[in-house]
């Protein structure tokens, strides 16, 4: 965390080298595994029916990626399959599948469960369960010590609490008087679809921040991202993604984007001035090849 400075990050990509592994020439080498070298399944051999259905598809399907010839029907656990029955382990899967897997009994019951009340209702309404989620998620935050926030001291029987203490960036004057006073301070959840939606969210919260809380300056609205991010495809994350490839065809985007160097710490004391409003990054990258 930079001090006068928010870091919002997209838990994605970080550029990271294998350790080198050194052996004892007193014990062998343990041999590597070459059971998976092959691929179980050809791409280039799907059934003529998948072509037929894939080819109709796409007549009417503006696609993002390119994807290999088989269409996927359901999945248990981390086990997908394809329309002709074929087996895969899914190394790719997000939002909740990466956490609890295909077809979880238990999401499937309270899915089912929630569609017999209400399946959608706008953020102009309020809900019975958005609600207790931001509170879950705030407190357990503060429980656990993320976000900056110190965390709390075991509660011995007959001692008094001690109060949840703010981060740095979160005081911010009246904000201060509210947690002074027992009201929440800091910390608050915005609920958003996809890892697109809610990166740009957070461009926007950064440059709100600069505008407003961070002192007035109409000035410190600068983002700073890294090469061979991807935060999105819409046009502030976009923006965001510094990859040719992915950035060439929407041109001009959003301006006041800066790119940094990873691992270069040198370059941040030029990069981040004090018309930076948000720093944005991949804590994990994956350099394909």
């Amino acid at each position: 965390m930079l001090s006068n400075r928010i870091l919002f990050i997209s838990a994605k990509r970080l550029r990271v080298s294998a350790p080198r592994v050194r052996y004892s020439t007193s014990s062998p080498a343990p041999k590597a595994c070459t059971a998976y070298l092959k691929p179980t399944h050809l791409d280039d051999h799907p059934s003529p029916a998948v072509l037929a259905r894939l080819a109709r598809y796409a007549s009417a399907t503006l696609t993002t990626y390119s994807r290999p010839p088989f269409i996927l029907s359901h999945g248990k656990k981390c086990t997908v399959w394809d329309t002709d029955g074929r087996e895969y382990l899914d190394f790719s899967g997000g939002i909740a599948v990466n956490a609890l897997g295909h077809s979880d009994e238990g999401v499937a019951q309270v899915l089912a469960d929630q569609s017999t009340k209400l399946v959608h209702n706008s953020n102009l309404w309020h809900n019975e369960w958005a609600g207790e989620l931001a509170v879950l998620l705030v407190e357990s935050t503060k429980a656990h010590g993320g976000m900056g926030f110190e965390k709390p001291a075991p509660v011995v029987e007959g001692e008094e609490v001690a109060p949840v203490v703010p981060p740095t960036c979160c005081k911010t004057g009246a904000a201060d008087t509210a947690a002074a006073a027992g009201a929440p301070s800091g910390l608050k959840v915005f609920f958003s679809n996809s890892g697109t939606e809610a990166n740009e969210g957070a461009l926007k919260f950064a440059r709100k921040w600069g505008k407003g809380v961070g002192g007035g300056n109409k000035d410190k609205v600068e983002l700073v991202s890294f090469k061979d991010g991807f935060h999105g495809r819409s046009m502030g994350a976009l923006s965001a993604t510094w990859q040719e490839k992915y950035q060439a065809p929407f041109a001009p985007l959003v301006p006041g984007f800066v790119m940094g160097t990873l691992n270069d710490i040198e370059s941040l004391k030029t990069t981040i001035t004090e018309k930076t409003c948000g720093v944005i990054v991949e804590p994990i990258q994956v350099r394909w090849r």
